[in-house]
């Protein structure tokens, strides 16, 4: 049925006009994703790890395939990454986390979402500015590009930069389980002082 007239259809029978904006916001996505789609990278530069053994030589610029979109997955252009306590034990293969090499590391960073492998979660960030998390199957955040689900990317506000927004995902995780660990042994409080740094976690 013609776009417009699946429109007029349900606006007629039932008055349905957020479900009828919706249906016309998904088909302009979809054309705008055909165009998209025809100016995605093929190609992407990263910061490879050849070995686990936590030595500078370990590291390399290197020239990378992009990854192919499947469906829940979004293609997101990186901006900005972080490099955390978790990061350095991937390098030396002690995070508990481990990729066959080569690997692009990285755990988290921030940029646009430039297309997506489907799913409702995935096209509605398209053209968004979002923090994400890596894939624990796929290549990670040190590169110009990342494919990852969908459901690990957090929109960014206006006001947060990609520098905050590379940050926004690991540490508020660890201190919400944090938390929950201390609810579940029935404490009141829990100390984490700054003197502890990434020792006290």
């Amino acid at each position: 049925m013609p776009i417009a007239k699946t429109f007029v259809t349900l606006t007629d029978q039932n008055g349905v006009l957020g479900l009828a904006s919706m249906l016309l916001s998904a088909h302009s996505e979809q054309l705008n994703m055909g165009k998209i789609s025809a100016a995605l990278p093929t190609h992407m530069k990263a910061v490879v790890l050849k070995d686990y053994d936590g030595t500078l030589q370990s590291l390399a610029a290197a020239d990378f395939s992009v990854p192919r979109l499947r469906s829940g997955q979004v293609l997101i252009k990186l901006a900005a990454t972080s490099i955390g306590p978790a990061d350095l034990m991937f390098l030396k293969g002690q995070y508990g986390i481990i990729k066959p090499l080569p690997a692009v590391p990285g755990f988290e960073g921030s940029g646009t979402v430039i297309a997506s492998g489907g799913g409702l979660m995935g096209r509605w960030l398209v053209g968004k500015r979002a923090a994400c998390l890596a894939p624990e199957d796929g290549h990670g955040t040190w590169a110009e590009y990342m494919v990852t689900s969908a459901d690990v990317c957090i929109p960014l506000f206006k006001h947060i930069s990609f520098e905050q927004g590379a940050y926004l995902t690991i540490n508020p995780m660890t201190a919400c389980a944090l938390v929950e660990i201390a609810r579940t042994g029935g404490h009141l409080a829990f100390v984490q002082t700054a003197a502890a740094r990434r020792w006290g976690l």
